[in-house]
C-alpha cells in the first residue's frame, strides 16, 4: 500500500511496484487525481494488480473508515509505503484540530501503521517504509518487522551522513 500514490514519488513507485508483479492498493486523497493514477499504471503494465482506496489523511474519521475498509478486504499487508506529506506555507488547522502539517505528515501515517500493524505481522517480510519531509536532511525510516521483535532501522536518504544524527535500532516486544 503507498499513501499519496497520485503523483509524484507515491505514483513512480506504484508503478515500481506493479512492474514487481504486487498487488498495490493506491491511496490517494483525491478520487480523480486516484483515477488518473491507476489509468498511468495501467497504461505502461496493462495486468496490474491494483486497488484505488481513497483517505483523506487529514480527517482522522476518514483515516478510521479507509482502516476498516482495508481490513474487511485484506488479511496480510507486505509494504506500506507512507508517502503523503503536505507542505504548507500557512498555518491551517484540521477539522479535528491539529495543525494540518503535523495530522498529514506524522499523525495519520501513525494511526495508519499502527492500526495494521497486525497484518503487517502477518507477513514474514513485511516493510514499512516512511518518508519524512522538511528536516535538517531527508530520511527514509524502514522498518523490518518479524512474528516479533521488531526491529527499527533508519537510514539516511541522502548520500552524506550528518554528524547530528546518530542511529541505534530499537527493538521492542
Amino acid at each position: 500500500m503507498i499513501t499519496g500514490a497520485s503523483s509524484g514519488l507515491g505514483l513512480a513507485t506504484a508503478r515500481q511496484f506493479a512492474k514487481l508483479g504486487l498487488n498495490v492498493t493506491l491511496l490517494c486523497r483525491d478520487p480523480v487525481k486516484g483515477e488518473n493514477a491507476v489509468t498511468q499504471v495501467r497504461q505502461d503494465i496493462p495486468n496490474a494488480s491494483l486497488e484505488l482506496m481513497i483517505c483523506d489523511l487529514a480527517s482522522t474519521e476518514s483515516v478510521r473508515s479507509f482502516v476498516r475498509k482495508f481490513r474487511e478486504s485484506h488479511s496480510q499487508l507486505d509494504i506500506l509505503f507512507n508517502n503523503a506529506t503536505v507542505i504548507k506555507q500557512r498555518h491551517s488547522v484540521t477539522q479535528d484540530g491539529f495543525e494540518t502539517w503535523s495530522q498529514t505528515n506524522y499523525l495519520a501515517p501513525f494511526m495508519i501503521t499502527t492500526s495494521l500493524l497486525d497484518l503487517l505481522r502477518n507477513t514474514s517480510s513485511a516493510r514499512i517504509i516512511n518518508i519524512a519531509v522538511c528536516l535538517p536532511t531527508n530520511f527514509v525510516l524502514t522498518l523490518k518487522i518479524s512474528n516479533p521483535p521488531i526491529t527499527i532501522v533508519p537510514s539516511l536518504h541522502s548520500s552524506e551522513r550528518s554528524s547530528a544524527f546518530s542511529y541505534s535500532p530499537l527493538r521492542f516486544q
